[in-house]
């Protein structure tokens, strides 16, 4: 590829799959010093183009949420790509494989690059064959190495344009008297959802319970300055829980994503369960800790010398972190990490700030 080529990358997936994306972001965007491509991204909602704006302003988005994008605006939204006449189209490898073929012969690039059960050409579609048991960065970077034919090998890194901290609008969390190094906690993360042809079945086997945050907290609280990341739903679930957080700086459901990746680039350590802020701070540089139970933290966990992963194992072969339809939840839990094991695993870091 010599000239600028004018690209559609179609990605609808969350924070932590945009984040593991950027290696690709970087790599098609500018292949060399001269020349820089057209990047044009369709993505999931408002809060994930405001993250994509922040890696990089020029790239231009729409959003397209499957279920609830309305016809006419699926229609405008194709109409609207025809007309750009794209060079080349780039599905992500963990879209559905289905819709994305179905979009990609609307909108119709000249050449259209799509992960795929296995490798095969067909005039301008170009069907991959994924690896399943390595990295999901890798995944990513076995698209752009079959376009570009290279081995690439990058991991995220990620240099947002931030306001200033007065411009923040809790600037005093950062008002740090006493010196203490600064410890953001997110205590956000999705439930897992498989479906089979008839049925759907929600795990909630990710989440580390609220109750283990406190106890941590109260244990951390003369060594650390402790920030509360998350959602309405972690909002809401420690005001019903009534448990005291006095002392600690709680900004659920107050920031927004770039305000939650202001804190964490700010912080010293930076702890969460399998969620996307944990990817975007080993993105930052920053220390973190992450708690995995049924996914398997190195297929989807970060992969800096930044990084402890806290992982309890699995029991069985059939569980659904390897990706099977089954309902068997033999799988170890994220709550089987015990207090203990993530206390011990921050205080290893604090010789360090």
């Amino acid at each position: 590829m010599d000239n600028k080529y004018k690209i559609l990358i179609e990605i609808h997936h969350g924070i932590g799959d945009i984040i593991q994306f950027i290696p690709i972001f970087d790599i098609i965007q500018k292949q060399n010093s001269l020349i820089q491509n057209e990047i044009h991204i369709l993505c999931q909602d408002k809060v994930h183009m405001d993250l994509l704006l922040s890696i990089n302003k020029n790239f231009k988005i729409k959003t397209f949420k499957r279920g609830k994008t309305t016809i006419l605006e699926t229609i405008d939204i194709i109409r609207f790509y025809r007309r750009m006449n794209f060079d080349l189209s780039i599905t992500s490898p963990i879209s559905n494989k289905l819709i994305s073929f179905l979009l990609m012969i609307l909108i119709c690039p000249k050449k259209i690059f799509l992960p795929f059960y296995f490798n095969f050409k067909i005039g301008k579609y170009n069907f991959i064959k994924i690896p399943k048991r390595i990295h999901q960065i890798n995944k990513n970077l076995f698209i752009v190495n079959s376009i570009f034919n290279h081995r690439f090998n990058l991991l995220p890194k990620f240099n947002p344009e931030f306001p200033l901290i007065e411009n923040f609008p809790y600037p005093n969390i950062f008002i740090n008297k006493e010196r203490k190094p600064l410890l953001s906690i997110v205590i956000g993360t999705n439930t897992m959802i498989h479906r089979s042809f008839l049925s759907k079945h929600v795990y909630d086997l990710k989440k580390w319970p609220l109750i283990n945050y406190h106890s941590l907290v109260q244990r951390l609280f003369n060594q650390f300055t402790i920030i509360l990341i998350g959602g309405k739903k972690e909002f809401d679930e420690i005001k019903s829980s009534k448990l005291d957080f006095n002392g600690v700086f709680d900004l659920t459901n107050k920031l927004t994503i770039i305000e939650s990746i202001f804190v964490i680039k700010n912080s010293n350590l930076t702890l969460g369960a399998d969620t996307g802020l944990i990817h975007a701070a080993d993105a930052l540089g920053i220390p973190n800790i992450s708690l995995y139970g049924p996914t398997n933290p190195y297929l989807v966990g970060p992969l800096s010398q930044n990084s402890i992963k806290l992982y309890p194992g699995l029991k069985c072969e059939n569980c659904i972190n390897l990706n099977s339809n089954s309902t068997c939840l033999h799988s170890k839990k994220t709550s089987d990490i015990t207090i203990n094991q993530v206390y011990n695993s921050i205080m290893g870091f604090v010789n360090e700030f």
